[in-house]
């Protein structure tokens, strides 16, 4: 029977006072919204990939190293997209004459070709985030509400860093001006991402909560 990327657990709410060190961690051990909808994606993905790779890819994606873990989360993406746009991968093949074997080899009709799959640097994803950018998240998950959560999306990379006054008010009144009733009526109405956010800039990084 082949094993699952995540456990069948009880899963627990996210702990801002103790977040996840991983991403991996975060996806397998708690829950919150869209979790399950990721876990679920994630598992019909790996459940297409070759069944006699599949132990091999699941030790990578297991792995609290951040960087490792995406790399192997990089490759099952190509595999799916490669696969639905209707090409056949070979997984790790031999090259003669060559000792390394590139992740995939890809054949779509006559045409054929190698694939490695690369990921660049250390700043990936939300879990190997740089200090500036780790600080104002430190800063956020100081809040308190007893009725919300901050979801948040960066993008760039933040290169000074930012004080409370820069980060706080702006997220506090976020939380402080918003009935939950109100927000939920809203979102069941209109989606999870037409829930009230804020924005704050810096140079060329942003986030958004």
């Amino acid at each position: 029977m082949t094993e699952l990327l995540f456990d069948e657990i009880k899963r627990k709410p996210l702990d801002i006072d103790n977040p996840p060190t991983s991403a991996y961690q975060c996806l397998n051990k708690y829950e919150w919204p869209e979790g399950a909808r990721i876990r679920e994606l994630f598992e019909s993905w790996f459940a297409r990939y070759p069944c006699e790779e599949q132990a091999a890819l699941r030790s990578r994606f297991r792995l609290t190293d951040n960087h490792a873990h995406e790399a192997a989360l990089f490759e099952l993406l190509l595999h799916e997209l490669f696969t639905r746009l209707g090409c056949v991968l070979t997984v790790h093949p031999e090259i003669l004459g060559v000792s390394t074997r590139p992740d995939f080899f890809v054949q779509y009709g006559e045409q054929n070709f190698y694939l490695e799959a690369s990921t660049v640097g250390r700043e990936l994803g939300p879990f190997t985030r740089n200090k500036n950018s780790q600080d104002v998240i430190d800063k956020i998950n100081k809040l308190r509400s007893p009725h919300f959560y901050i979801g948040i999306h960066m993008e760039g990379e933040l290169l000074k860093t930012l004080g409370r006054k820069d980060v706080v008010p702006v997220f506090q009144k976020l939380l402080d001006d918003h009935d939950p009733d109100n927000v939920q009526q809203l979102i069941d109405a209109e989606g999870q991402y037409a829930a009230p956010s804020r924005r704050i800039e810096c140079g060329t990084w942003s986030l958004e909560g």
